[in-house]
Order: structure tokens, then C-alpha cells, then sequence
């Protein structure tokens, strides 16, 4: 114990709490910058995994799009070679039938223009007797000398 008349050494007990203390402080100073250097290590890795699996999946999606779109691509081509061949084939059943409406009509102005033809030859080999009495309004007779005259 210590008298009350005895100096108190303050510099000697001290320098050794003091060297305790700057160590303490060094060591926490250290194992700081130790845990520092581990959670920027730990940080930089997650980083570099994250941008990773972002490219990775930016590269799937760019290629599942490429897919996507040469799939897409490769449909509307079919579609459009469906439709295309489909005009072709009503284009040429418009043609076919334009061309048998012709045909008929053809056909019907030949009959037409035979059956009109019979018929005024019909007229002009009608005697002046016989025009006479179609001139006059005999109907009774002028069916009978038509039917004869065939």
C-alpha cells in the first residue's frame, strides 16, 4: 500500500498500460482492416458473380430472342407462301371460269346469231303472197305459213 507521503509513480505504472493500450489499439486497428480487406474481397467476388450470371443471362436471352425471331420469321414465311399460293390457286379458278363464260357466250351469240340468221332467211323466201297476208293482219294464217316455210 501506498503512504500518503510516498510519491505516487504515475509514470511508471502508466507506461505499461499505456504500451497494453497502443497495442490493443494496433491489433483492433489490424483485425479492422484484416475484416476491411475480407469484405471488399467478399464484395468484389459477389460482384464479379453477379455480373457474370447477368451476361450469361443476357447472352441466353439474346440467343433464346434470336430463336425466337428466326422461328417467328420462319412461320410468317410459311404463312405467307400459304396465302400466296392460295390467290395463285383462286386467281386460277377466276381465270378458268372467265374463260368458260366466254366460251358460253361465244357459244350463245353463234346459236343466237344462227337462229337469227334462219330466221330472216326464213323472211326473205316468204312469197309476196304470203307477205301480203301477214300485212294483213292475219294472225290466224301467219303462224300456219311460218311453221310451213320450216
Amino acid at each position: 500500500m501506498l503512504s500518503s507521503t510516498e510519491p505516487m509513480d504515475t509514470m511508471g505504472e502508466s507506461a505499461p498500460d499505456a504500451r497494453e493500450g497502443s497495442y490493443a489499439a494496433a491489433r483492433l486497428l489490424e483485425i479492422a482492416a484484416i475484416n476491411a480487406e475480407q469484405l471488399v474481397a467478399e464484395a468484389t467476388a459477389e460482384a464479379a458473380t453477379l455480373v457474370n450470371d447477368a451476361r450469361t443471362t443476357a447472352e441466353r436471352l439474346t440467343e433464346d430472342m434470336a430463336h425466337d425471331k428466326a422461328r417467328h420469321d420462319a412461320e410468317l414465311e410459311v404463312h405467307r407462301t400459304q396465302v400466296l399460293t392460295e390467290v395463285a390457286d383462286r386467281q386460277r379458278a377466276v381465270e378458268a371460269r372467265i374463260a368458260t363464260l366466254d366460251r358460253l357466250e361465244r357459244e350463245r351469240r353463234a346459236t343466237m346469231r344462227a337462229y337469227l340468221s334462219d330466221q330472216l332467211a326464213q323472211l326473205e323466201s316468204l312469197d309476196d303472197e304470203d307477205v301480203a297476208a301477214a300485212e294483213s293482219n292475219d294472225y290466224d294464217q301467219a303462224p300456219a305459213l311460218l311453221a310451213v316455210a320450216d
